[in-house]
């Protein structure tokens, strides 16, 4: 901390010639790029900074100081573990079913008020959240092999599978679906997918 007398323009550095000591920041590094999966455990380490503390939160917003939180990131989007002096963080124990795209990383002090998105301005960085988009309606038809090349979403793979269910996580595949209704592995970048090989036995009924 550089300081300067009342009395001298004090408008640039060469003004402020005593120093008194240090100032030191708490909170995180900026720029992080972090990485989760839709279907798990949302965490990661190497989340870095000075003075952070285990009782730090971060929630996941589409901007910082805003309201819009990532849909179906456990706990409202807000952070459940910090540890390892606050170097590592999860969402966990429940599996993150959010879709994919890109986030900001938004950080509040323990110290501080973190009682709403709103109190969560400092970005630290982006997460990049990998897995489909949600919502997508896409069609089959009885009687003929099941394709498509639309599925959407944000760093999907190819091999990547779909299973057709009533309900996602329980019960058993939709009747008529070959393999069990899990598709085949994705091809073209995650985004064609279907349930058949051509043959006799392998369309969808």
């Amino acid at each position: 901390m550089c300081w300067c007398p009342l009395g001298m323009p004090c408008q640039s550095p060469d003004n402020f010639q005593v120093d008194t000591g240090n100032l030191t920041v708490i909170g995180p590094l900026l720029y992080h790029q972090k990485t989760c999966v839709s279907s798990q455990v949302c965490e990661f380490d190497g989340y870095f900074g000075q003075g952070l503390l285990t009782s730090d939160r971060i929630t996941v917003l589409d901007t910082c100081g805003t309201t819009f939180t990532l849909a179906r990131l456990p706990n409202n989007a807000l952070s459940t573990i910090h540890f390892n002096l606050g170097n590592s963080v999860s969402w966990g124990p429940l599996r993150a079913t959010s879709p994919g795209g890109q986030y900001r990383l938004c950080w509040c002090a323990a110290t501080t008020r973190c009682s709403s998105p709103t109190d969560y301005v400092v970005d630290s960085g982006e997460l990049h959240m990998l897995g489909p988009s949600l919502f997508q309606m896409l069609q089959c038809y009885p009687g003929v092999v099941c394709t498509f090349d639309t599925f959407l979403g944000y760093g999907l793979q190819n091999g990547e599978t779909i299973m057709a269910l009533e309900q996602c996580g329980v019960g058993e595949g939709v009747v008529g679906f070959p393999n069990g209704a899990i598709s085949n592995g994705a091809t073209q970048n995650g985004r064609r997918y279907g349930w058949a090989d051509g043959s006799n036995g392998t369309h969808f009924l």
